[in-house]
C-alpha cells in the first residue's frame, strides 16, 4: 500500500500535485491512500512536514478500513468461485 501524506501548504498551483495526479490516475484505489487533501488541517501537524499522532490515528483506521474492505470482497469472490455461485 502506497501513502501519499499530507504536507501543510498554502493553496496554489502545485507541479508536485500535478506530476502526482497523473501518476496515480490508472492505479485502483485499493492500492494507496491519498491524504494529500489534509494539506491545510493544523490539527495533524507538529510542523509543517510532520504529521502527528492524530493524523497518525487517522491513517491507521483508514488502512485497517480499507484492507478489511478489500479482503472480504476478495473472500467473497473466492467463496463465489469454489461453489460456483
Amino acid at each position: 500500500m502506497i501513502v501519499i501524506p499530507p504536507v501543510y501548504e498554502t493553496v496554489r498551483p502545485s507541479t508536485a500535485n500535478e506530476i502526482v495526479d497523473k501518476a496515480i490516475k490508472n492505479i485502483s484505489k485499493i492500492f494507496f491512500i491519498d491524504n494529500r487533501n489534509l494539506y491545510q488541517d493544523r490539527d495533524y501537524y507538529i510542523n509543517y512536514d510532520h504529521p502527528n499522532k492524530k493524523y497518525f490515528n487517522k491513517l491507521s483506521l483508514e488502512i485497517t478500513k480499507n484492507y478489511f474492505k478489500h479482503n472480504i470482497i476478495f473472500i467473497f469472490h473466492q467463496i463465489k468461485k469454489q461453489f460456483k455461485i
